[in-house]
C-alpha cells in the first residue's frame, strides 16, 4: 500500500470514526517528541509540544500506529499512558 492509497494526493484529511487524520500527523507527533526529549528546549516550547503531542494521540491510535510501533521514550510514554491507557 502506498501513502496515496490511504490519503490521496488531492486530500489533506480523512475521517475515521469521528476523528480527523491530517497529512503530517505522524510527522508532527515525531517533531513534538523530539522537542520534548531535547535537553535544550525552552520550558514554554516543551509545554506546547507536550500539549500538541497529547492532541495527536487519539488519531494515531485510530489509524493503528501504536499497534505496530512501540514508544521507546519513557518520557513520552509517561505523558500519554495515563490519558490513553497505553
Amino acid at each position: 500500500m502506498k501513502a496515496a492509497d490511504v490519503l490521496p494526493d488531492n486530500a489533506n484529511t480523512i475521517e475515521r470514526n469521528g476523528k480527523t487524520l491530517r497529512k503530517g500527523s505522524v510527522a508532527a507527533f515525531i517533531a513534538n517528541a523530539k522537542l520534548i526529549e531535547a535537553s535544550d528546549t525552552a520550558p514554554e516550547l516543551r509545554a506546547q509540544a507536550e500539549a500538541d503531542l497529547r492532541e495527536l494521540v487519539p488519531v494515531l491510535i485510530e489509524v493503528g500506529v501504536f499497534d505496530v510501533f512501540q514508544l521507546r521514550s519513557p518520557r513520552i510514554q509517561a505523558l500519554i499512558s495515563d490519558l490513553y491507557g497505553m
